[in-house]
């Protein structure tokens, strides 16, 4: 489904980022030495490739793709988490549903929540769930 630019203006250019966010910065730790490539694919840290479809929603998949690979890293086992639960419920931290988000938020939403559901519990709807 092809959307005009005008739909895409405004499901996409919707959110406004908390002037507070900017200027966050990754400083490695010193003395670290990073190999010069990393196929985690091989190492079993990724899930299949997902589809967020035509909504605003990149950011929840970048915080459950890293997420995952943490988790694996700490138990061993590679769980698909839910992007729709951060949709949908992390618009107080900052998130803006399908009209986007940031990554940050995400995490504060799922530490204060002490946990986020699985994909399979809680699936992907490709919209906004109110309940």
């Amino acid at each position: 489904m092809f959307q005009t630019p005008e739909e895409m203006s405004s499901t996409l250019n919707g959110y406004i980022m908390p002037t507070e966010r900017l200027g966050m910065e990754y400083k490695p730790t010193p003395g670290i030495k990073l190999p010069e490539s990393a196929d985690w694919r091989e190492k079993g840290y990724v899930t299949k490739v997902k589809n967020q479809r035509q909504y605003g929603s990149c950011w929840a998949y970048s915080a459950t793709c890293a997420l995952e690979g943490q988790l694996y890293r700490a138990t061993g086992k590679l769980v698909s988490l839910s992007e729709q639960e951060l949709v949908d419920c992390s618009i107080d931290e900052g998130n803006a549903g399908c009209s986007g988000g940031l990554i940050v938020p995400s995490y504060e939403y799922i530490m204060e929540n002490g946990d986020i559901h699985s994909e399979e519990s809680y699936l992907y709807k490709e919209k906004v769930i109110d309940f």
